[in-house]
């Protein structure tokens, strides 16, 4: 009982900590920008940031949830698991791109409306569609450790992804 209270205790010490690690960086790293950027290309930074997320979350919308009924499904067959998490990566890459172009209009209307162009418009998409997909590709490849139990490992590779993407 003792051994599983401090495994439960160690497993909330790394959460925490490698949540607080990437907190930390990604405010370092906004407040560079705020200081460095002028007020234009902050405003283009922030429909970035908005676009990525837009595309992340409209690409996912519970399919990655699902890798846990797979796994169950497949047992301990590693290949069929392997196969459903290519699979669940194909869907949501598909869906990336759909979430790109309805960024890409997004991305459109938000420029258009203050001082910039359609060229900043598209320049923004194309930032935001390959860093959507590296925040997909970390998020899919890292979610089989998550069902495997293997924690400190999830959490070192979201902290390389997380300061790769910010």
């Amino acid at each position: 009982m003792l051994a599983r209270l401090i495994g439960w205790f160690r497993l909330l010490v790394e959460n925490f900590a490698s949540q607080a690690i990437v907190l930390a960086f990604r405010m370092a790293t906004a407040i560079l920008l705020i200081r460095s950027l002028s007020v234009d290309d902050y405003a283009l930074v922030t429909i970035v940031v908005t676009a990525t997320t837009f595309i992340v979350t409209f690409s996912d919308l519970g399919v990655t949830e699902v890798l846990g009924y797979l796994k169950r499904l497949a047992g301990s067959s590693t290949k069929s698991f392997a196969s459903s998490v290519s699979e669940v990566l194909r869907l949501r890459t598909r869906l990336m791109f759909i979430g790109g172009f309805l960024s890409l209009g997004y991305c459109a209307i938000a420029l258009t409306a203050g001082d910039f162009d359609v060229v900043d418009a598209v320049v923004c998409s194309v930032i935001a569609l390959p860093s959507a997909w590296f925040t997909i590709n970390a998020g899919i490849r890292g979610y089989p450790l998550k069902l495997q139990s293997r924690f400190t490992e999830l959490y070192k590779r979201e902290c390389s992804q997380s300061c790769f993407a910010s």
